[in-house]
């Protein structure tokens, strides 16, 4: 949540393709309606978003490890195949989560 919005519950960002990323944990406005029919989930509600945050990176994580669900939680899968530069998204994600280990 602090790499995707900074915590703010009420952040919103614009994508140059025209959708959106919602609340803390960014959720993309693709799968929104997926969310909502789904799950019951309004993506725009900061409670809400964090279950959906936790939905995707299960689903993601469990059909492509950590490294690559990362990668698509940032990206969507065709998105993380796609761009390269997401790659950068999960090694930071992982080298924070080792490194707040490491302080434990």
């Amino acid at each position: 949540m602090q790499r995707e919005s900074g915590f703010d519950p009420d952040a919103v960002g614009y994508n140059t393709n025209g959708t959106t990323d919602h609340s803390l944990g960014q959720i993309n406005s693709i799968p929104k309606s997926h969310m909502m029919a789904d799950y019951n989930l309004d993506i725009t509600n900061s409670y809400d978003n964090t279950d959906a945050m936790s939905i995707l990176l299960d689903q993601f994580v469990a059909k492509y490890g950590l490294y690559d669900g990362l990668r698509c939680y940032a990206a969507g899968d065709r998105g993380a195949m796609e761009y390269g530069w997401r790659h950068r998204f999960a090694a930071q994600i992982i080298a924070s989560a080792e490194n707040l280990k490491a302080q434990s």
